[in-house]
């Protein structure tokens, strides 16, 4: 049985979610797992669709990273592959990313992170954005609480994300908002965002959708529980449901 890379492991002990996918076919399957103190978290199911949660409880965190690394492995020895960030880009984008494409380097990565501690941006979207710093997308609906209608148009840039806090400010978002949020995607009226204030079942931020004119405004509608189940979730806004 092949073993998992190492940083996979690595991210499970920070507490991130793990993303796999299963190797071309004549349909594709997304895998996630992540843990949650004494808990695994995983999620399955075509790509393109919410898939199924399940999380067990184990005596220790110990057991639980041990139980997570062998479902990790024997994924892998079933043909499933971890998620890597150039090709997620190229799937959501539509194509493949240009070898060229001017990426964030590690040092602008940390530096967003010190600015928007205690946040810190999951791992696959930091990962994604020293492939291409911004991208368009052709993926633009999510299956999830009606929005199979575009709800995002784009992933936001480093200094996009960095100026988060002053869009939360220049349109008013709660005060419970304002400092835990990310903005990926918006126009003011209407936002994709990185909510921290309801983490997902693994720790990492949520993803939600929220609204100016719903009641009450910018109230977060959560679209999935980590960054890497909503890039998994994306189809074209005209695949239906």
């Amino acid at each position: 049985m092949p073993p998992s890379p190492p940083q996979t492991r690595e991210a499970l002990l920070e507490g991130r979610t793990v993303a796999l996918e299963s190797l071309p076919g004549p349909s594709s399957w997304f895998w996630t797992v992540a843990l949650d103190g004494e808990e695994v978290v995983t999620r399955s199911g075509e790509v393109g669709a919410a898939g199924d949660e399940s999380i067990t409880d184990f005596p220790s965190t110990q057991d639980a990273l041990a139980t997570a690394v062998s479902l990790l492995d024997a994924k892998i020895a079933n043909g499933f592959r971890v998620l890597d960030a150039r090709e997620v880009l190229a799937q959501v984008t539509g194509g493949d990313i240009e070898p060229t494409a001017r990426g964030a380097s590690p040092e602008d990565i940390a530096s967003l992170n010190a600015k928007i501690f205690p946040r810190k941006l999951p791992s696959l979207y930091a990962a994604m954005l020293q492939v291409a710093d911004g991208a368009v997308l052709d993926l633009t609906a999510i299956h999830a609480v009606g929005l199979d209608a575009p709800i995002i148009s784009q992933l936001g840039s480093v200094s996009e994300l960095g100026d988060s806090d002053l869009y939360a400010n220049e349109w008013d978002f709660p005060f419970e908002l304002c400092g835990r949020t990310l903005n990926i995607d918006g126009d003011g009226h209407a936002w994709v965002i990185l909510d921290y204030v309801h983490p997902g079942p693994s720790g990492e931020p949520s993803v939600a959708h929220v609204l100016q004119w719903s009641d009450p405004p910018y109230t977060p509608v959560k679209i999935a529980d980590s960054f890497a189940d909503f890039m998994l979730a994306l189809r074209k806004a005209d695949a239906g449901g």
